[in-house]
């Protein structure tokens, strides 16, 4: 339970507060996330209950439940219309501004990208521009470098923290794979590359959302598509240059 200081006047202030579900204190759930609360009912008279649920959603009355379809995160305030509080008669103000921030997160499935830095002599720093807009919802992260295209062999590179740093034993065909984990399952993005000492080529990069188990469908990439980007034009040979011929008598 977490109570807020909702009603206001000049004079002096009244503390209400309110209890949500399925737990209480900060909610974190996947959607649909249904969400009950229920006022704490002060020593006083109102006219209405009004509860604002941070999505656009209102309802009233004591006990309100509300259902959030979207992941985000959300906050929950109430009102108390037209108080007065007993053994006083003075009528107090609600104050509609007032709110509990990061009340509800709800969690969708983790979206991972990242890009890289070459740093010279086969030296790679990641750089993760996985979304992270509604906190809470991204509990693992997991880096992993095969050698060449075939995922199903052990990988030579094996790393977590959420920007690390590597470096690959040779020149070669890599394939980089960013695991993300949370309430919402895991998702892994991937990125073929070509490194070489001093220089790094990216050859194509392929997305997928694994299920809440962790697998992934890597069984085949398009190969067709990898050999066409492996091939390089070959460099314009410059024009040979002219003998000048004799001057114009």
């Amino acid at each position: 339970m977490w109570s807020t200081l909702l009603l206001i006047s000049t004079a002096q202030a009244i503390d209400v507060s309110f209890s949500c579900l399925p737990n209480e204190g900060a909610i974190v759930g996947l959607p649909p996330l249904e969400v009950s609360c229920t006022l704490d009912a002060p020593d006083g008279e109102w006219g209405e209950t009004v509860w604002l649920f941070g999505d656009g959603a209102i309802a009233s009355g004591d006990v309100a439940s509300h259902t959030y379809q979207t992941p985000g995160q959300y906050s929950i305030s109430v009102s108390l219309d037209d108080y007065v509080e007993y053994d006083s008669g003075i009528p107090f103000t609600s104050s509609p501004g007032l709110r509990k921030d990061a009340l509800v997160t709800v969690c969708g499935k983790p979206s991972p990208r990242f890009s890289y830095i070459d740093k010279g002599g086969r030296v790679y720093q990641m750089v993760n521009i996985t979304d992270v807009s509604t906190p809470r919802c991204i509990d693992h992260v997991r880096w992993e470098v095969f050698q060449g295209q075939q995922l199903d062999r052990e990988p030579i590179v094996r790393l977590d923290g959420w920007e690390p740093r590597f470096e690959l034993p040779r020149d070669g065909i890599y394939t980089i794979r960013l695991t993300t984990s949370g309430l919402g399952g895991s998702t892994i993005a991937q990125l073929v590359m070509e490194a070489r000492y001093g220089l790094t080529e990216e050859i194509g990069d392929h997305y997928a959302v694994s299920c809440a188990t962790g697998a992934a469908p890597w069984a085949s990439l398009p190969l067709l598509l990898v050999v066409g980007l492996l091939r390089r034009r070959s460099p314009q040979q410059p024009e040979a240059a002219r003998s000048p011929g004799p001057e114009p008598g």
